[in-house]
């Protein structure tokens, strides 16, 4: 066990891990000689000699590495350390922690035989390619790993990997050239093409060390740990998978809101084997870690795996036309709303703040064209509003990918008013398509910011399209 004052030092180290691995040559021919000799930190006057040179292409032996670690300046009061990163060879003899650190590492010991002789500790070490330990299981005595970081004689008394390695090579399983993955990265990060998770750790392991991503993006995949999901603080903290189990890629979501960004709200909101899609901002921490910025992502779309997807609610029927209820602005057909929708926060767009706003399009296809109409000025996004303001004369104009029931808009309210357009606003539908007007002599403002659309239920659709002929 580390004595107390390098416990000290580790536990005032970040939470990173190394970028992960290069490709790795699979499989490596690990030998398999017996060896003998002292304890680690000791004399190394086994039968297998050192080899190899640190490289990637040519790993030290555990011989090797022992020999560099006692070749650094002796110092009874502090560590000595290799300033470059290097690559050893072994098979873990022993396993030291009994649970994974709160940080998700574990310290284990490599030797050239699996014997608990000529040891090297591998203080605090990470998983395949550099990815947090989730589970003890990942690693076992006898496996045989290539581990890459940095050295270091620790007092003169122990000879180990520092904290803060990673696996490159585990019993047949190498991490991947792209950012410590083993999976092949997919997807754009747009909302209609989310990046799968090798995708989105590449993104986020290219980006500057703690420098938060420019914008936001949306990345999907397989709930396969979760951490810590709490009502109290109305945010988790999970891991999602490309096939929702711990055996390769993860990425670490740090306390995500809820759905459309609401509080979680129970420890069921987020549960293993749930497929999440999610959107927000993140960060390389301390160059090392890709994870999710604290609140400043959410889930934009969840299917539980415990459970039937829960249907959409069938909205309240509203009259005809245009009908304000606090903050929320409803447009009415007079279709009977079936149980599909499709909806758009205005505010995940990446829009340009102060820019006029054209065309925005929903998941299923559907689009609102924003336009000018009589008005002065274009609608335009505002990242104050968290949407758009639609200015007295505009219009929107919604096509659907079927028959329109409802449009339901969630708008902005500040110092006391409500921002949902003017009483005088009119709307009108065909079929597909629904044209809103902000029209009137006053001036105020319809900031939107999550806009749904209600599709009429098919035999209404069908009614709806014999009256419009």
């Amino acid at each position: 066990m580390k004595k107390i004052y390098f416990t000290f030092m580790a536990l005032a180290l970040s939470a990173a891990v190394l970028t992960g691995c290069e490709d790795v040559p699979s499989p490596y021919d690990i030998p398999s000689s017996s060896h003998t000799g002292g304890d680690s930190g000791s004399d190394d006057s086994g039968t297998i000699a050192a080899s190899g040179s640190g490289t990637l292409e040519d790993p030290y032996n555990v011989a090797a590495a022992n020999d560099a670690c006692k070749a650094l300046e002796q110092s009874s009061t502090s560590a000595t350390y290799l300033s470059d990163d290097v690559y050893v060879k072994g098979i873990i003899s022993l396993i030291e922690d009994t649970e994974i650190s709160s940080y998700g590492n574990i310290t284990y010991y490599i030797s050239d035989t699996g014997e608990t002789t000529s040891q090297l500790e591998v203080y605090r070490g990470y998983g395949l390619g550099g990815n947090k330990f989730t589970s003890l299981d990942e690693i076992h005595v006898g496996d045989t790993v290539i581990v890459k970081g940095k050295l270091q004689n620790w007092l003169g008394k122990q000879y180990e990997f520092t904290s803060g390695s990673s696996i490159c090579y585990l019993n047949g399983k190498t991490a991947g050239e792209e950012s410590g993955t083993t999976g092949v990265a997919a997807g754009t990060g747009a909302q209609g093409d989310p990046f799968n998770v090798a995708g989105i750790i590449k993104y986020t392991s290219a980006l500057a060390s703690d420098v938060n991503s420019t914008d936001k993006v949306y990345f999907k995949g397989i709930v396969s740990k979760t951490k810590d999901v709490s009502a109290t603080y109305g945010n988790a903290t999970f891991y999602i998978s490309e096939d929702g189990t711990t055996d390769g890629d993860q990425f670490y979501v740090f306390r995500a809101l809820g759905v459309g960004g609401a509080a979680i709200a129970s420890e069921s909101d987020v549960e293993v084997g749930d497929t999440v899609v999610m959107y927000g901002t993140v960060v390389n921490y301390k160059g090392n870690t890709p994870e999710t910025v604290q609140k400043e992502s959410y889930i934009y779309s969840i299917k539980k795996a415990k459970s039937e997807p829960t249907p959409t609610p069938t909205p309240t029927p509203s009259a005809v036309g245009v009908n304000i209820d606090g903050t929320t602005v409803t447009l009415a057909s007079g279709a009977t709303a079936g149980n599909e929708s499709v909806t758009i926060d205005l505010n995940t767009l990446s829009l340009e703040n102060a820019a006029a706003v054209e065309t925005v399009t929903f998941s299923d296809g559907s689009t609102i064209v924003f336009g000018k109409g009589t008005g002065t000025n274009a609608p335009k996004f505002y990242t104050a509003t968290k949407g758009v303001r639609v200015y007295g004369g505009n219009t929107l104009t919604f096509n659907g990918k079927s028959a329109i029931a409802q449009i339901v808009i969630t708008c902005d309210s500040y110092s006391g008013t409500d921002y949902v357009g003017q009483t005088t606003a009119t709307v009108t539908f065909d079929g597909k398509t629904a044209v809103y007007t902000n029209a009137g002599s006053a001036t105020t403002q319809l900031r939107a910011q999550t806009i749904t659309i209600y599709y009429a239920a098919s035999s209404a659709a069908k009614r709806y399209a014999k009256r419009r002929r």
